[in-house]
């Protein structure tokens, strides 16, 4: 295949790997009727505003910029129908799911054997291409507390027209992906630059690393 249809593929993969979590979540929560509804309304205003062309391999950034102008026309068909509220709590779930699915995946290929050790090791996917500027303060195998100074996450949604959903679409998938990937892991964290505050203060704690 051709750069441009390896870019279509994956673009396409992407959007359905989404679409097919916000659909379960909607036929478990509203029912069948209902999900094939709003589906077949999100996807056809989807279909006239697709996704812009990036540059292979994917990054975790442009990764989200498809699937944030996908999920926007989602979160829209929700919205008339059952208010937003309802389109927050129903997006939310399938990012959560979205999230640990992929910390699972994630943990998979450690063969099973993550601590937060570990995740620091991976911390560079999200920051690839300077999506992120990270500070590390304590790493260990049962603490991480990192600051993220600059995140251009929360750049580009406010650049889509999306910014009152970046805290959703990604913020909110960082402690669902950590129950994926170390179970044991909890994440306290006071701000966030997607909400206005100078930085993302991530602080996890493992109760008890696999090498204790």
């Amino acid at each position: 295949m051709s750069q441009d249809q390896d870019c279509l593929a994956e673009r396409r993969r992407i959007e359905e790997n989404i679409a097919r979590t916000v659909q379960e979540i909607l036929s478990r929560e509203l029912g069948p009727d209902a999900c094939r509804r709003l589906v077949a309304l999100a996807l056809s205003q989807a279909a006239l505003d697709p996704a812009p062309p990036f540059p292979l391999p994917v990054t975790i950034l442009a990764q989200r910029r498809i699937e944030g102008q996908l999920i926007r026309y989602f979160h829209l068909a929700i919205g008339q129908e059952f208010g937003t509220g309802e389109a927050d709590r129903l997006i939310g779930l399938a990012v959560e799911s979205d999230a640990t699915a992929a910390g699972r995946r994630q943990a998979a290929l450690a063969g099973g054997r993550t601590d937060l050790a570990t995740f620091a090791g991976i911390l560079p996917l999200w920051a690839r291409g300077g999506a992120l500027e990270i500070e590390i303060l304590e790493s260990g195998p049962g603490v991480l507390s990192y600051d993220v100074t600059r995140c251009q996450f929360a750049e580009m949604y406010r650049e889509m027209g999306l910014a009152s959903l970046g805290f959703l679409l990604s913020c909110g998938r960082d402690a669902a992906f950590m129950k994926g990937y170390a179970p044991g892991a909890a994440l306290k964290r006071e701000g966030t630059i997607m909400s206005g505050d100078p930085v993302c203060d991530f602080r996890y704690r493992l109760a008890q690393p696999q090498d204790a």
